[in-house]
């Protein structure tokens, strides 16, 4: 098992080409070029059933952190859990906050997991990844946020096997749910269900 940060020291992600045995790898709060992550889309691990990527600083080596490129490591994880769709079983995806305005991640992430990761047993995501919309934003409107919750059901529909569902809340900001949006989720919610976890500040 690989867990945690290497000392605050950027990684490369390169050593995990020698690593075929590994079985949980949890990059959590790591400091990442996003050069370095172009090898993940040509990694596998045939052993990793756990991977957890949770507030990694991405940075770019050329200083230029908003150029169009930069907003592509996402693809370089989505093909790394597209790799290992047979064997991964927990996901804990959080990206770091700033870079969510580079792109619609909420979308490629549903339907990544949706199509290719149907093997999942735990699953931990950001409130924006179900509910799509922040409190700091205003933007309350619930037309806003049913395509990201049609998406989190279908997402469920295809996962017959999940268990826990592990729902973050940010440290920046509080979330404010509706009864209707609350009401909304829990029927989303698969029926294989054992677990449902919230972390952070929320109000109800």
């Amino acid at each position: 098992m690989i867990k945690g940060c290497f000392n605050g020291e950027q990684t490369d992600l390169n050593f995990l080409f020698n690593c075929s045995n590994l079985e949980e790898l949890h990059l959590d709060s790591m400091i990442i070029d996003f050069d370095q992550m172009i090898c993940l889309k040509d990694i596998y691990l045939p052993k990793l059933f756990s991977f957890s990527l949770l507030d990694c600083f991405i940075i770019s080596g050329s200083g230029k952190r908003y150029e169009e490129k930069f907003f592509k490591w996402l693809d370089y994880i989505m093909e790394f859990l597209k790799n290992h769709s047979n064997n991964l079983k927990e996901l804990k995806i959080i990206s770091y906050r700033e870079l969510r305005e580079g792109q619609n991640y909420l979308k490629s992430i549903l339907d990544t997991l949706s199509l290719y990761c149907q093997n999942l047993t735990l699953i931990g995501l950001k409130l924006e990844h179900i509910f799509g919309y922040m409190k700091r934003f205003e933007r309350d409107n619930l037309e806003n946020v049913d395509g990201v919750l049609n998406e989190f059901k279908s997402f469920c529909n295809n996962c017959p096997n999940l268990q826990k569902i592990i729902l973050f809340a940010s440290i920046y900001y509080n979330f404010n749910l509706s009864e209707e949006l609350i009401l909304i989720f829990i029927r989303s919610l698969p029926k294989s269900l054992k677990s449902l976890s919230f972390e952070g500040v929320i109000e109800l």
